[in-house]
């Protein structure tokens, strides 16, 4: 059954400005912006029934289980868009400890040493998710969402895009905007196509309980097979209150022993990641239900396209060293704004063509230092190993670069406004 929000189901063209493909976390922060900051009648759309049951009759995960860490000015851009996520991110990054496994190379960045609170805060992809969610179907009559409903057919002319849609009906558009995922169908359909590069790693995804508290310090931790993550999390204990000795972990290894060590017993999966990890937090108490995904980097040959452009995965999905890949699409909708708010036809060429203008290259940068980091820190070749571990080290006394790198990490690039 199909769930609509300030919409009529109807057999005819319905006429809007812009029609989004996608309410994950990016397309409904893309809703909400464009309802903030412009005039223009928008239509949400979303294939995921958000009814649907498993075999035991609970609910669908309307969202993932992973959880993102929201770079400073990623903060900042949902500050601007009226977004006030405290509630749901109350968890600050103060400081991000970078190291390879076996080796003296280290960075320590430290929020105080750059005045201010934080480097980002952590979230829930599925709490973001639901929070921005509840925001687009409190919006009125500026967004109107649709649930279940795919795009099956895209035929583009010089005024508008027609969509033919999976209840029947048509729609037709200055705009869309796919913010559907990596491998977008609806993408390829109006000619933005996505290439796969496997990274022949894959990613298991758990939450850990820690002997000592993590005192709001990230890890990235960089071993033979790949590289480690831990981010705080404050999880409600027994009392109701929060205690500092929960870490998500995103743990990257080849492919080939993604299945073996997802299936460990509990305490011998631990142990193994203890060994890897150190002892900087204690001993590993307990995990939650683990999930893995394999890694490659998908990206569209073009993200724009004639009445139609591609934000957050649907343009690039990265690989999760560093944690780039969703401040990446909050700066896509950031981006996006900032052309449309002047804008009267929201499709009109010089719109999109501006977007590509402002946003190609913070994609080009942030794919290129992500693609590096991956390559440099999963070759084991001697000389190599050497080099980087020096860099480290050198780059952990000096003030310029270390800054440089806090920034990377905190999102910091240059808008276009």
């Amino acid at each position: 059954m199909s769930e609509t929000v300030n919409v009529k189901s109807s057999k005819h063209s319905a006429e809007f400005d812009i029609v989004i493909s996608g309410a994950g976390v990016v397309g409904c922060l893309t809703a909400i912006a464009l309802a903030t900051h412009t005039s223009f009648r928008i239509l949400l759309l979303e294939a995921f029934d958000s009814t649907a049951k498993k075999p035991n009759n609970e609910a669908e995960a309307r969202f993932d289980a992973r959880v993102v860490a929201l770079a400073g000015q990623s903060l900042n851009i949902l500050a601007d868009l009226g977004l006030n996520i405290e509630e749901i991110a109350h968890q600050a990054i103060e400081q991000i400890h970078v190291s390879d496994r076996g080796h003296i190379g280290q960075v320590k960045l430290n929020a105080k040493e750059h005045n201010i609170e934080a480097l980002g805060k952590v979230v829930a992809i599925e709490a973001l998710g639901e929070h921005l969610l509840e925001k687009v179907k409190r919006l009125g009559v500026s967004v109107q969402y649709r649930c279940p409903v795919n795009i099956e057919q895209a035929t583009q002319s010089q005024s508008e895009v027609t969509l033919q849609l999976s209840d029947s009906t048509q729609v037709a558009t200055k705009l869309l905007i796919v913010s559907d995922g990596g491998h977008s169908k609806t993408a390829s359909l109006v000619g933005m196509h996505s290439q796969a590069y496997s990274y022949k790693q894959a990613a298991i995804i758990t939450n850990i309980k820690t002997q000592l508290p993590h005192k709001n310090i990230a890890y990235e931790r960089f071993t033979s097979q790949g590289p480690i993550a831990f981010l705080p999390m404050n999880a409600a204990n027994g009392n109701g209150k929060l205690d500092q000795h929960s870490m998500s972990v995103v743990w990257c290894m080849h492919e080939e022993y993604a299945q073996e060590k997802r299936s460990l017993n509990e305490p011998a999966f631990l142990q193994e990641l203890l060994g890897l990890f150190g002892h900087k937090l204690g001993k590993f108490e307990a995990c939650s239900a683990r999930f893995s995904y394999p890694l490659s980097l998908v990206k569209t040959n073009s993200f724009t396209a004639h009445r139609a452009l591609c934000v957050g995965n649907a343009a690039q999905s990265l690989h999760p060293i560093a944690g780039q890949g969703f401040n990446l699409g909050v700066r896509d909708v950031a981006g996006l704004i900032d052309v449309l708010k002047y804008a009267d036809d929201p499709g009109d060429f010089n719109v999109t063509l501006q977007y590509k203008k402002d946003r190609q290259a913070d994609k080009d940068a942030t794919i290129l230092a992500t693609e590096t980091l991956v390559k440099v820190f999963s070759n084991q070749y001697a000389p190599l190993v050497l080099a980087r571990n020096i860099g480290l080290l050198a780059l952990n006394g000096l003030a310029l670069p270390k800054q440089r790198l806090a920034n990377f990490a905190m999102g910091t690039r240059k808008r276009h406004a």
